[in-house]
């Protein structure tokens, strides 16, 4: 009889493959600036930038995944649907890169579902997380952020990160800055430090050394936040 996981991760692999193909080919075949062959400018760099950036949310969102569900398979259906979602937003969020209003909307809402399917993920797998296997998710999460030892400090990564990526989202929302030369590159960063910090931690709990304090990984991106508003309200400036 079929295993019921392995058959839902085929159709994530596919999921995928499709989201790419849709949503990046597309998008690429219908810039103006490749079909009138000339250089890109202005508004047409910029999407070049956002497209980027997506396009590196999705690869590292594929290499995270398929890493996560080989020790925690997909046996439940509400993991399976977020999973579903997830890769339709990113379909979404590659495909609409030349609009500059809600794509780090998108990928805010990302995290938001990485902390959610942690959430069910802890209920399923709680020896994954806690060397105990009894501990509460409240408590996986708060000595995640202490770096206590028996702890998987990944679950209290993504709550970081995702608080960066709301915190660029209310700069472009509340502060009305679209310019993406400063949220692109900010954004592309984020994404990078969330995957190192995530895999340090795999690493960590594979071979038994203590986790990174996630406190730090915090503290780095409020510093990225404070960066990211300056240079923004500086571009602003120049280009107003």
């Amino acid at each position: 009889m079929a295993d019921r996981s392995e058959i839902r991760k085929d159709l994530m692999r596919r999921w995928f493959a499709v989201a790419i193909s849709v949503g990046f080919a597309t998008t690429l075949v219908q810039m103006k600036w490749l079909n009138d062959a000339r250089p890109p400018h202005g508004d047409e760099i910029q999407q070049i930038f956002r497209l980027f950036v997506a396009l590196t949310a999705v690869i590292c969102s594929w290499d995270g995944y398929f890493f996560s569900i080989e020790t925690k398979p997909l046996n439940s259906m509400p993991r399976f649907i977020l999973d579903f979602c997830l890769v339709m937003i990113y379909m979404v969020l590659l495909y609409t890169s030349k609009l500059p209003y809600y794509w780090l909307f998108l990928h805010a809402t990302s995290f938001a579902i990485y902390i959610a399917w942690d959430v069910l993920s802890i209920q399923e797998f709680r020896g994954s997380y806690t060397a105990s296997g009894k501990d509460s998710a409240i408590k996986i999460y708060s000595s995640g952020f202490q770096g206590i030892s028996g702890f998987y400090t990944g679950p209290a990564i993504t709550v970081c990160w995702a608080i960066y990526f709301w915190g660029l989202f209310s700069i472009e929302f509340f502060g009305g800055y679209y310019n993406a030369f400063a949220l692109a590159p900010a954004a592309f960063l984020g994404l990078l430090l969330y995957r190192r910090d995530k895999m340090r931690a795999s690493d960590s709990r594979a071979s038994g050394k203590p986790e990174r304090p996630v406190w730090r990984s915090l503290l780095t991106a409020m510093m990225l936040l404070a960066l990211c508003y300056a240079a923004s309200v500086l571009l602003s400036c120049l280009f107003s």
